[in-house]
């Protein structure tokens, strides 16, 4: 599954989903083409996005909850060529003893292979993340994701499509 294992570090979303992405690569069994392997999975994540990286300039401790199904997509050689996943995720915010909590919102990424096995893309389409805000604001960034044009990295705007107000955001959970 996409989004499984427990990462403590700056990565978050992208490096669970490159981890996981590998795991089920190695573990393809060589087949031919057919319909795909499908998997449900629940996962529960907390990490930390450092000060100024991406998100705010302090530190901001994440938890994610979620489950959903993934499928896995294989060539005639057994290679896995896709993996696509559909879940329902719930992102908690805290810092300096303020904390936001995200509504659920339905998640899909999607990450492609090349016939080398190589990671080619990791996109995450729709809602990015959805945060009700103190003032009544709501935080909504949606649109499209590459994961593999930020290096991994933990990101929370798309690349194409809306950024919710990350000033207002950060200023909710600032000391």
């Amino acid at each position: 599954m996409i989004t499984s294992h427990l990462v403590a570090t700056n990565r978050f979303k992208a490096v669970v989903t490159l981890v996981t992405l590998i795991v089920v690569a190695l573990a393809a069994s060589p087949a031919s083409a057919g319909p795909p392997t499908v998997t449900q999975f629940t996962f529960a994540i907390t990490t930390t996005v450092p000060a100024g990286d991406s998100l705010c300039p302090f530190d901001v401790q994440i938890t994610a909850t979620g489950d959903g199904v993934e499928r896995v997509y294989t060539n005639r050689h057994g290679q896995v060529t896709r993996i696509a996943s559909n879940f329902v995720e719930q992102d908690t915010f805290t810092a300096y003893g303020h904390q936001l909590v995200g509504d659920p919102f339905r998640n899909v990424q999607q990450a492609l292979f090349d016939e080398d096995g190589n990671v080619v893309h990791v996109y995450e389409v729709g809602v990015i993340e959805r945060v009700p805000l103190p003032n009544g604001a709501l935080f909504l960034s949606a649109g499209r994701l590459d994961f593999v044009e930020h290096d991994f990295n933990f990101v929370f705007t798309p690349d194409q499509g809306h950024s919710g107000d990350l000033a207002a955001f950060c200023a909710a959970l600032a000391p």
